[in-house]
């Protein structure tokens, strides 16, 4: 009788660590993240001549497929560079060629290889920019170049996401404000047609300004190049600055260039009549 009772209560102890293991499994599934981040990042896609993107999106981890490539996972989990899955980088990018910027544009579309090796892709175009053995498509996250592919790549809400044609090989990356201390939280400015306007033009990776740098605008819906910064062909001085006018009332994206520079993040400008 007594070994029976022994071999019941055995049984019974057996039954309830089996139980309370899957509990605390299921406890521990049902605690991990369904996405670490699936928020809106800051994103900016520089082409050879244009800016594809700039503004937040928001996306989340999905599979991609690629016009070269076939379709996998890209979830940041890739080639275990993350515990859990979150959007990333390469995500946010795909999500943007689905959103254009500004609204009128044509979608942009994105090739890429996929390297089984790495358990990520080769971003080899975007647009109409194709990587070459002396371009290519060059990610940065906070203006620091990224060391593995975007799949790998998690974003936050605090970061700021680039994908650039060339940033490799960019002298400067130019950076434009309205201030000395390029306070960014000012980079929606509104003036009136002939208001003077005074412009800071800076290296980010030195922080030092830059002489020679042109200002473009383009329409903000349109995209296209708008004639209305005067005088033309002015470029910044010596110490960085440029001062220059709105010739009509509009709103304009507004960036620094400079040849064999990686050009500016935008200013929104909202020109209203005197």
């Amino acid at each position: 009788m007594l070994l029976i009772m022994f071999l019941l209560l055995e049984i019974a102890f057996s039954v309830c660590f089996i139980s309370c293991a899957v509990s605390a499994v299921s406890i521990g599934l049902s605690n991990q993240p369904k996405c670490t981040y699936c928020g809106s990042v800051w994103l900016r896609v520089e082409g050879s001549t244009q800016t594809l993107f700039e503004g937040h999106v928001s996306t989340s981890p999905n599979n991609i497929t690629l016009p070269s490539s076939k379709g996998t996972h890209c979830d940041g989990t890739n080639n275990n560079a993350n515990p859990y899955r979150g959007a990333t980088a390469t995500n946010y990018l795909l999500e943007a060629s689905s959103q254009p910027w500004p609204s009128k544009l044509p979608k942009f579309t994105v090739d890429g290889l996929w390297y089984e090796q790495f358990d990520d892709f080769l971003i080899t175009r975007i647009g109409t920019d194709i990587q070459t053995q002396t371009m290519s498509w060059d990610l940065l996250v906070n203006w620091k170049f990224a060391e593995v592919g975007g799949c790998q790549i998690q974003p936050n809400g605090q970061s700021q996401v680039l994908w650039a044609y060339g940033a490799y090989t960019a002298g400067r990356f130019l950076d434009i404000a309205m201030d000395v201390n390029f306070n960014h939280e000012k980079h929606k400015i509104k003036v009136a047609v002939g208001e003077p306007i005074l412009h800071f033009v800076r290296d980010l990776k030195t922080e030092t300004l830059v002489e020679g740098a042109s200002l473009l605008a383009r329409g903000f819906l349109s995209n296209a190049v708008e004639e209305v910064i005067y005088p033309v062909g002015r470029t910044t001085n010596i110490n960085g600055t440029i001062q220059v006018h709105f010739r009509r009332p509009g709103y304009f994206y507004v960036k620094a260039e400079r040849e064999g520079d990686l050009r500016s993040i935008g200013l929104a400008v909202l020109v209203v009549p005197m």
